[in-house]
């Protein structure tokens, strides 16, 4: 095995034995659950369509292809300026006094080229460059589902919390 090569992580279904239930088990709602009850006792849905507050959605089915509630809904999609990055989540697998790892799952395409250092921003605003070694993950094309993952060996430990990474184009904000 490849310990530079990409993972995956896959959440596996399981099945409930006979006779129970996930509404049973507290894992979903009851079926009735988003229902109201009226005054003659018939369900109505929660959200019936007189009760349900009017939105962006509604003012955009009545306005003519180039009206004002459009064009307000367009350029408030539209970015302001575009983005310089790609923006990942990153889970902190590992931080001790010698090695940084950090994994990465992937939400669409990533052309991977493993660079030779990473910026790290703690929570002091202290930021720090770190030489990526050979558990990073190899070059490639990494696909959706896949985990990419950084490692580092550090010289000096750090005691502030770790915020967030810069590698090339890639901002991953950082959790535990």
């Amino acid at each position: 095995m490849d310990p530079s090569a990409p993972t995956r992580y896959v959440v596996q279904p399981q099945q409930l034995p006979y006779g129970l239930s996930a509404e049973g088990l507290g894992l979903r709602p009851p079926q009735g659950a988003n229902m109201q009850v009226d005054f003659q006792g018939d369900a109505i849905p929660a959200y019936a369509p007189s009760t349900r507050p009017r939105g962006l959605d509604d003012e955009l089915r009545g306005a003519p292809r180039g009206g004002k509630a459009r064009t307000r809904f367009v350029a408030a999609l539209r970015p302001a300026s575009p983005a310089p990055s790609r923006r990942l989540r990153g889970k902190i697998l590992l931080h001790t006094a010698t090695r940084f790892v950090v994994s990465i799952a992937i939400d669409g395409e990533l052309d991977w080229k493993r660079p030779k250092f990473l910026t790290l921003l703690l929570s002091d605003g202290t930021k720090l460059v770190l030489e990526l070694d050979a558990r990073t993950t190899a070059a490639g094309v990494l696909m959706s589902g896949q985990i990419l993952r950084l490692s580092a060996e550090l010289s000096n430990p750090f005691h502030a919390d770790p915020e967030r990474i810069t590698v090339g184009q890639l901002q991953i904000e950082l959790f535990r």
